[in-house]
């Protein structure tokens, strides 16, 4: 028979580790939020989503709830949740067992999302002349910055020609590349300084209508990783869908 002493200083190492592990992905989870590349992040997120399962099912093999309990609330506060993650996990977890998912906290997880995704396919659609773009920010926050941000978020403008030395042409240049907005930006090589022009393409409205695409197959899937949780679970009430803003998950596309 093993020596009781032993066998809880395992537990005790494996918690250790468990947590040590929890703290590594919630920085990178945190570093990926920073990263300015739409594309990349989103992959980086999709990524990190299988993790997240495997240290949240750790939990119950350990019977830590102090753990799991710390993790839920990380990746679901409002103020720094992703949706591409809380996809993820729930895509990532679609084989498990419904009393596995309620334990693991998928079912709340799938709960938040099916909210976040319904308050966003509710939002009426673009308009052909809503040319706007929100949702860009600069890591630097610089002044030029700001002027792009706000070019961008003027629905009325379709074009900018903007008189820039160099290398603040270059800065815009970096950031629109960066942030795979759905513009052109040319240098019109003419007076002093050269002019850069910047205009906004029909990209925005085909990405559009490609993002509400993915909203609802994702809606689809996630209802029906809820709907199998549902029929071997007893019924409880829903809360309230909370408003988009307090959602924290709804934005325009723009990368």
């Amino acid at each position: 028979m093993e020596n009781p002493h032993l066998a809880a200083n395992r537990v005790d190492v494996a918690r250790v580790i468990a947590a040590q592990t929890w703290d590594w992905l919630g920085n990178q989870i945190g570093a990926t939020t920073s990263v300015p590349r739409p594309s990349a992040r989103r992959q980086r997120m999709q990524e990190l989503a299988e993790p997240l399962r495997a240290i949240l099912q750790t939990t119950i093999v350990m019977n830590n709830s102090t753990l799991r309990a710390s993790i839920l609330a990380a990746v679901c506060d409002p103020d720094h949740r992703s949706r591409t993650l809380l996809l993820g996990v729930t895509e990532a977890s679609a084989h498990m067992p419904a009393a596995e998912l309620e334990e693991l906290g998928i079912t709340a997880i799938a709960n938040l999302c099916e909210q976040s995704l319904i308050a966003e396919l509710q939002m009426p659609e673009r308009d052909s002349s809503d040319w706007s773009i929100v949702g860009f920010e600069s890591s630097d926050g610089c002044k030029d910055c700001t002027q792009l941000a706000d070019f961008l978020a003027d629905s009325g403008r379709k074009q900018f020609v903007w008189p820039l030395a160099k290398p603040r042409r270059q800065h815009i240049h970096q950031w629109i590349d960066l942030a795979e907005l759905p513009l052109t930006h040319v240098t019109k090589r003419e007076g002093s300084p050269h002019k850069l022009v910047i205009t906004k393409t029909r990209e925005l409205f085909d990405r559009e209508a490609r993002h509400r695409s993915m909203l609802q197959a994702s809606l689809e899937s996630v209802q029906q990783l809820i709907s199998s949780g549902a029929s071997s679970t007893p019924a409880r009430p829903r809360p309230a869908s909370p408003t988009p803003h307090h959602l924290g998950l709804v934005s325009r596309p723009f990368g």
